[in-house]
């Protein structure tokens, strides 16, 4: 049966199917789907654009393989004669002169003349001359024999960068070496380079030179038939040679490398990229292979003349890469689109090729309306048609639900809109009259409008009985806060002696453990005073006294030392704990349970006598914590039991800022929440410093990282006074089940909680982790100790470096002098240099990061002292401090001695301060930026913009020279408003407080480009200039 007040609606709207709304779109829709699914079909009878591109496609490729297979054919046939002489060298008594028809084997094998210079090397031996035999094509084609590299003045052949590499060059094999002039003939020269092997032993090398005119002949005969243009590169993307169509583009200025003919021609830049990124992730591919030896390359790079390390590294990447793919048959062509090239003058595509055996490529490149891509023209053209046929489609649809709809609806609308408050919209009364949906949608409206007002009605006769009951339940609630509170406080010494007592000191309730310790005729006074009932002895002062104490404070309060407490039952020694009861909505205590707790019924006695209480927090330490998780496995086995390890946050600081007996206060009154927190659930135990391991029993780990987490949240909302001021922190914590199976289960548990903690101070701390066996910290711990070993040594043994980093100054600050970076790092064992981002988070955790600070400063002066004139073209240096340094106390003492002793003005130095907690620093953060203003530094810091709403309160009150924004929080500046929006917001907030505005890691061009636009005043990023250890470069 439906309610009374209910408002009929028509079955199916009252509505003929065919007048409905719903069945009038749905045809529609039907009617666009037949057609533009016929016509779809069609254009993909007729098209076949698969077939059509599969055709184009493989013409491109054929096109390019006839220049790959022309130019290796020559790399084969140099390779097999270099094989032939080195086996002839290899197995005749002499090496250096194998047989005298050296030349006519050569002619023989090459009657074209294509090779240009045939060389027997060997290695001389020691003491010996050199040996050598070198044959040099002339002018008419005759080879000539030289012997002036057997010269003892000539620079040794062994350590040319043709023959070092060919140690590592499996035998006939040959290392393609870069483009090299040959200065006894003047000409460019590529050589194949083979090991010359006796008994697994290289005796020398045999090389085969072909001169850059001869490929280039030869790759411009194989390509002059093909449209487009065509380049060879080494694989180092050096241009060995191009068709003559590209080199006429380049009006006889040829480009060294794909970077510059990417450079010259943006919009071949992204393939120069493509190229660039295939080539590193085939050498990062290597550098993970087995073949790869970093000592090897070193020993290269030191072996070979004018060889840098990096020339080591792609010499060796070139011969391991190829190591058993010589018979291996070239890889598959890879495409890749050119958008307005400008050689063929429009959009192109670019097939590359590689020649395994040289480590070469071909890139051959074809104007797009010639190539595969017509195919894709012709498609496109049959999608505009179809797009067309959509968009008429769609305004057909627009017109009709216009008519249909829109109109309708628009007018309700505007009904609606006339009326200004809700009373009045409730008199609306809308047409009914058109036979549709819209039609029943206004009858339905008004049918709810008349519902409403009856309800409107209701609900006012109820407001006024609403009210009264509302205030009733608070009073309620508030008392019911009040008895829930005296409860809970009450709830965790119910084993022990307690009572509750009045502000006044009087009691006013008591449990059966302390009732039957005292006087009777005492306990039946209306008026029981504490101090006249509880007979105490041993403390300095009445138990009134800290019962007031207890009030005024509001927390709760333990007395030093034990005492005795002279009972019916005897003289007991106890110890006293008084915990104020704070009721909802007051401020001050109401109450104080007084808790007397024998000492002969714990397991303190034991503990003192072992010397396992600490004097701080007044906790058992880790051997009571052991006997009790040994009890719990020997009496409850069966039962799932938990612990969990709370690592104070920062608490190393807060006792820097404020003093041990601060951070002693601080551990005590921590101590005290926990052990009220905890409670009957376990026992809090106090292992070291900002240590506490709580043991909570029948939890299992899932149910005690919910407990923990609470605790620590209270934790973290409690502030703890000292000295006139509030004191916070938070903690991070670890879980774990403690294993009832383990050889040693206590050690086992220690080292899984220590794994979680660490976790949750890593992922931000204040919060908590419960472990999983991938939070092992075996391979941390591995590498905390490398590289403490490595900061120690390069401290100790001068491995840090400096570099320094070019940044750009706006045209109005170019006038007062270059602006630099000073950046640091260290050499490990093989000589790479870290950045600071690897080593500085292990040396800050080390408190080793106020030394590094200090050696960056030392020897950045030292540097400024050396060169007056250098000093003097210098507007800035900037530095970027540890947290730790700042927090030094002794930093400021050893700055004005560092720069009375070089020499070099303070004001000259820009320190850049880290981000910093500032609700604990910011009493040590003040005194420093105001002495560092003081001697004369300039001083800098994050943006306001980059750093969380809660921290930039106390950033706010430093007076900082410049702040430091990274480009990569506002990456869309280019393309996004409000990106762009905030941007000038920055810009005009450091404007506002008188601050000059630095962005960091710009390495886009044009990112710089835009934020140069907007007026910043320093940008720094690769885009500008590499970090580089030539100090102060000003190269970009």
């Amino acid at each position: 049966m439906s309610p009374p007040n209910a408002i009929p609606i028509p079955e199916g709207s009252g509505l003929p199917w065919y007048q409905r709304l719903q069945t009038q779109f749905w045809l529609l829709f039907l009617v666009l789907m037949v057609v533009l699914g016929s016509l779809t079909y069609w254009l993909g009878l007729v098209l076949i654009r698969d077939t059509l591109s599969a055709e184009s496609f493989r013409y491109e490729t054929e096109s390019a393989r006839r220049v790959q297979t022309r130019l290796s054919a020559l790399v084969s046939q140099a390779e097999t004669l270099a094989a032939m002489i080195a086996e002839l060298a290899a197995v005749a008594g002499d090496p250096a002169n194998p047989t005298p028809a050296i030349p006519d084997m050569v002619n023989a094998a090459d009657p074209e003349g294509l090779f240009t210079g045939i060389g027997i090397w060997p290695i001389p031996a020691q003491g010996q001359p050199r040996r050598s035999q070198l044959w040099l094509r002339s002018a008419d084609g005759t080879l000539v024999a030289r012997g002036d590299y057997n010269d003892p003045r000539a620079v040794p052949y062994t350590e040319a960068a043709w023959f070092t590499p060919t140690q590592f060059t499996q035998p006939h094999r040959c290392y393609w070496s870069p483009v090299r002039r040959e200065p006894l003939i003047d000409r460019q020269l590529i050589s194949c380079s083979m090991p010359l092997m006796r008994a697994e032993r290289m005796m020398g090398v045999v090389t085969v030179a072909i001169s850059v005119n001869t490929l280039e002949s030869l790759f411009e005969e194989a390509s002059q038939d093909t449209p487009g243009y065509s380049v060879l590169i080494d694989s180092d993307h050096r241009i060995i040679a191009t068709s003559q169509r590209l080199m006429t583009a380049l009006r006889d200025q040829p480009a060294a490398n794909m970077a510059e003919l990417g450079q010259r021609y943006p919009a071949l830049s992204p393939l120069a990229l493509q190229l660039f990124d295939r080539r590193q992730a085939q050498r990062s591919a290597l550098t993970r292979s087995p073949a790869y030896d970093a000592g090897a390359i070193t020993r290269l790079a030191a072996q070979t003349r004018d060889f840098s390390r990096s020339d080591a590294e792609q010499a060796t990447a070139q011969i391991w890469s190829r190591l058993g793919a010589a018979t291996q048959s070239s890889a598959e062509p890879v495409i890749s689109h050119i958008q307005n090239d400008p050689v063929v003058g429009g959009h192109a595509n670019a097939v590359v090729f590689e020649l395994p055996r040289s480590g070469w490529t071909i890139i051959k490149v074809r104007a797009a309306q010639e190539g595969f891509s017509g195919a894709g023209y012709l498609f496109n053209q049959a999608l505009v048609l179809t797009g067309g046929g959509v968009i008429i489609a769609l305004l057909l649809i627009s017109g009709a639900l216009r008519a249909l709809v829109i109109n309708p609806l628009k007018r309700i609308a505007e009904t609606l809109a006339l009326q200004t408050d809700a009373e009045s919209s409730l008199d609306i009364v809308l047409d009914e009259s058109r036979r549709n949906e819209v039609g029943v949608i206004a009858r339905l409206y008004n049918e709810r409008t008349r519902h409403l007002r009856e309800l409107m009605d209701g609900a006012l006769s109820m407001k006024t009985q609403m009210s009264l009951e509302s205030a009733q339940r608070r009073d309620l609630e508030r008392a019911l806060d009040r008895v829930r509170a005296l409860h809970l406080t009450t709830l965790g010494a119910l084993d022990d002696a307690w009572g509750l007592l009045d502000a006044e000191g009087r009691l006013v309730q008591v449990n059966p453990a302390m009732e039957a310790r005292l006087d009777r005729r005492q306990t039946e006074r209306a008026d029981r005073m504490a101090d006249e009932v509880i007979s105490l002895q041993g403390f300095d002062q009445p138990l009134s006294h800290w019962l007031r104490q207890a009030l005024e404070r509001g927390q709760a309060v333990e007395l030093p030392e034990a005492g005795t407490w002279l009972s019916n039952s005897g003289d007991l020694p106890v110890t006293v704990h008084l915990h104020p009861v704070k009721p909802a909505l007051q401020r001050r205590a109401s109450h104080v349970v007084l808790v007397l707790r024998t000492l002969d019924r714990t397991a303190d006695a034991q503990a003192q006598a072992q010397g396992d209480r600490s004097p701080v927090s007044g906790l058992t330490g880790r051997l009571s914590a052991e006997r009790h998780v040994k009890r719990l496995l020997l009496e409850q086995a069966a039962t799932p039991h938990a612990a969990a390890l709370i690592n104070l946050d920062r608490f190393e600081a807060l006792n820097v800022l404020h003093g041990r007996t601060a951070g002693d206060e601080l551990l005590h009154r921590v101590a005290r929440h926990l052990e009220g927190a905890v409670g009957n659930f376990g026992a809090v135990y106090h292992l070291n410093g900002d240590e506490f391991l709580v043991v909570l029993e029948g939890f299992d780990a899932t149910r005690a990282q919910v407990l923990i987490s609470a605790l620590c949240a209270q934790l973290a909302k409690a502030e703890f006074r000292w000295s006139s001021k509030n004191l916070s922190l938070t903690a991070s914590a670890g879980v774990a089940d403690i294993q009832p199976d383990a050889e040693r289960p206590f050690n086992l548990l220690l080292t899984q909680v220590d794994a979680a903690c660490q976790a949750a101070k890593q992922s931000g701390r204040n919060t908590t982790i419960t472990f999983t066996p991938e939070l092992s910290r075996s391979q941390s711990l591995i590498d905390n100790t490398l590289w403490t070993r490595r900061i120690t040594a390069g401290l100790q043994e001068n491995r840090f470096h400096l570099t320094t980093q070019l940044i750009a100054s706006s045209k109005v600050l170019q006038g007062e002098g270059e602006v630099f970076d000073m950046q640091v790092a260290l050499e490990d064992e093989e000589g790479f240099w870290a950045e600071p981002s690897v080593f500085m988070p292990v040396a800050e955790r080390l408190q080793l990061s106020p030394q590094i600070d200090r050696w960056i400063v030392s020897q950045s002066l030292v540097r400024l002292g050396q060169d007056p004139s250098r000093l003097a073209a210098i507007g800035r240096v900037r530095l970027r401090l540890s947290p730790s340094t700042v927090i030094d106390p002794d930093w400021l003492t050893f700055l004005i001695h560092a720069f009375e002793t070089h020499g070099v003005p303070a004001r000259q130095l820009c320190f850049e301060l880290p981000e910093l907690d500032m609700r604990l620093s910011q009493s040590a953060v003040l005194p420093f930026c105001d002495a560092m203003r003081a001697i004369g530094c300039h001083l800098a810091g994050p943006h306001p913009l980059s750093l969380a709403a809660a921290d930039r309160r106390g950033w706010r009150h430093l007076r900082l020279d410049e702040v430091v924004l990274d480009a990569g929080s506002l990456a869309g500046l280019q393309t996004d408003a409000a990106e762009r929006l905030m941007a000038e917001q920055a810009l005009q907030l450091a404007r506002v407080r008188k601050q000059r505005l630095l962005v960091r890691n710009l390495h886009d061009p044009e990112m710089l480009k835009a934020w140069q636009l907007l007026g910043a005043d320093y940008l720094e990023g690769m885009a500008v200039a590499r970090a580089t250890p030539i100090l102060f470069n000003t190269a970009r």
